[in-house]
């Protein structure tokens, strides 16, 4: 999946050369000029997976297509759970931790809801991985945590009448359908179609 390419140049010259002075060292050829050293920086570069199959390839940029559209929102999904993760620090009544989970909801709601209303099934069910992915928490589990029990049961409920589910989590690793969106993700950062993320109290996302 991702290939790493590690490129180190050195020519002329050697750890014992370096520590000589100028006057010790062998002159270069006639015409040609003495370079001690080359450094090139690490590059690191996703390759695309094995596509060599039609409906695989055909898949493949599907699920890139519906990914690429997903990814925004699952993004703010994650920006506003680390915010309120990190404005609830140590706050231990409900009444309050739900009071501010609802401001984010009702803020979600007033800048995406008729965006999320064009999501299909398929692109549901990734949002749900993707904020899996961006919190390491299912959906699920964040509902119950800020709205309890009996909202996350409702929206499981609701989530299952359109083929999706809430408690589903995010395997880059034995999915191949998550192995894929892992790719696309990495192929995108890298070409900077989309930005690598940076939570509020959250050093190292990924």
């Amino acid at each position: 999946m991702r290939a790493l390419f590690i490129i180190s140049l050195s020519l002329l010259g050697s750890a014992s050369v370096f520590g000589q002075t100028d006057s010790n060292k062998t002159a270069p050829p006639e015409g040609y000029a003495r370079i001690e050293e080359i450094l090139l920086p690490e590059i690191t570069v996703t390759a695309l997976p094995d596509l060599s199959k039609y409906d695989d390839r055909r898949d493949y940029y599907i699920l890139r297509r519906k990914v690429l559209k997903v990814w925004p929102f699952a993004k703010e999904a994650a920006e506003q759970y680390h915010s309120v993760t990190t404005a609830l620090e140590g706050e231990e009544r409900k009444r309050k931790r739900k009071k501010y989970a609802k401001e984010v909801q009702r803020y979600m709601s007033e800048n995406f809801k008729d965006t999320l209303k064009t999501l299909t099934r398929s692109e549901g069910v990734i949002l749900v991985k993707l904020v899996n992915r961006e919190t390491g928490r299912t959906t699920h589990e964040i509902i119950k945590e800020y709205r309890g029990g009996m909202s996350a049961a409702v929206w499981q409920g609701m989530a299952k009448l359109y083929d999706n589910n809430l408690k589903q989590e995010y395997d880059p690793v034995n999915t191949r359908d998550d192995i894929w969106i892992e790719n696309i993700l990495n192929r995108a950062f890298e070409a900077g179609i989309i930005e690598r993320p940076q939570y509020p109290g959250v050093e190292d996302p990924l």
